[in-house]
């Protein structure tokens, strides 16, 4: 896994420093409607990235190993390892007496609150990815004088920080945590692809599946339906990975290709 980031020295520091003019400009309320303040929020993130780092941005906006069908294969995975690492938390949280950080879980909505959010959620993916990754690059040229390795590590969990401690302002101070580590495996996934579109398609798809939860007399079981089919994936795949390709005298690889 290559850890090398060609990046423009200026230009880390602005990541940098966008931090806390967005966090102003995000109070400000622009309407006193949610969904219009929610447009405006992400259009602005997406603005603030697109006009800082948008040579940096465009290198990474390609699909991976030059292939559509890899991309899927790598958000299908990252989606993957998401739910598991989400559901892993969450339960450890609700054993510690907090089963729902966000504040969320039990919010309901009607079909067409949900055909409403659903138009803002591709924004809200692009926008948001944009920014988890401008805000590694700054951290990773920042820390420029250590190692590639230990770099990046830190440049994954300062980030993955930022990322949470920013929706602590939307939601409840318990889901800095469940939401920092979220982040954690998109950082891998884009150190080992150097591509943004498996983290945007997985963001999509993660606040889309959510949205679908929420609504009224269909989350509970679409949220069901995704959980086992989540487990007879996950199982599916390690048996195929501990036995037929083993036997079929293939390598046996465990990590995603």
């Amino acid at each position: 896994m290559k850890l090398n980031f060609s990046i423009c020295e200026a230009k880390p520091y602005k990541y940098l420093l966008m931090l806390p003019i967005l966090i102003i400009l995000l109070h400000i309320p622009f309407s006193e409607n949610a969904f219009i303040n929610g447009w405006y929020y992400y259009g602005l993130l997406l603005l603030f990235g697109l006009a800082l780092g948008r040579k940096d941005i465009i290198r990474y906006c390609k699909p991976v190993k030059r292939s559509w069908s890899q991309t899927a294969k790598a958000a299908f995975y990252l989606l993957l390892t998401k739910g598991v690492l989400g559901s892993v938390v969450l339960l450890a949280m609700s054993l510690a007496g907090n089963s729902d950080p966000q504040g969320v879980l039990y919010e309901y909505h009607s079909v067409d609150i949900f055909l409403q959010q659903i138009t803002i959620v591709p924004f809200v993916a692009i926008s948001e990815e944009f920014f988890k990754v401008l805000i590694f690059l700054g951290l990773y040229w920042t820390f420029r004088r250590l190692s590639p390795v230990s770099r990046a590590s830190l440049a994954v969990l300062g980030a993955s920080f930022i990322f949470g401690a920013i929706h602590s302002f939307e939601y409840a101070a318990a889901a800095v945590l469940p939401i920092a580590l979220g982040a954690i495996p998109t950082y891998y996934f884009f150190i080992k692809y150097k591509s943004l579109f498996p983290l945007i398609i997985t963001h999509f798809l993660w606040d889309a599946f959510f949205l679908a939860g929420q609504i009224e007399g269909f989350g509970k079981a679409f949220i069901t339906f995704l959980q086992i089919t989540s487990i007879l994936s996950i199982v599916v795949i390690v048996v195929h990975r501990l036995f037929w390709v083993n036997r079929a005298g293939g390598p046996g690889e465990t990590s995603v290709s």
